[in-house]
């Protein structure tokens, strides 16, 4: 079961992709509800369109540009990391494209997490000395 669980990774799947969750959000919005998505939609056509379909001013876009590495430090199912099975060509930002919006209304950045210190690491040992609180 699922919205979208017939769908793949081709231009064609990731356009019925975004269409199908702005009717949802459309239909959302119709009923005075705030919807709020997060999708990875690569397609500045696709975005575009759900624009159009919305009264102005309901579709607000917010980027949040990740790099590839901090994306598979934070994939818990490593999809990016794992081998593109045939079925699973198309990835965006692996290898397909990811046309950035030009002007949306915020944006991000995110730093990748600091780095985890050892079991043995001075920070750990000073704290067990009671140096310093948790």
């Amino acid at each position: 079961m699922g919205l979208n669980k017939n769908l793949g990774f081709t231009a064609e799947d990731r356009a019925e992709n975004i269409r199908r969750i702005g009717e949802v959000a459309k239909l959302f919005t119709d009923a005075g509800v705030i919807a709020i998505t997060s999708f990875i939609s690569p397609y500045k056509k696709d975005r575009d369109a759900v624009r159009a379909s919305m009264p102005a001013g309901e579709f607000i876009e917010v980027y949040i540009s990740v790099s590839l590495a901090v994306a598979e430090q934070r994939d818990p199912r490593a999809s990016t990391k794992k081998p593109a099975p045939a079925s699973s060509k198309n990835f965006t930002g692996i290898d397909d494209p990811y046309e950035a919006p030009k002007k949306p209304r915020s944006s991000s950045t995110p730093k990748p997490p600091p780095p985890r210190r050892p079991p043995g690491s001075s920070w750990n040992n000073s704290r067990r000395r009671g140096c310093l609180r948790a």
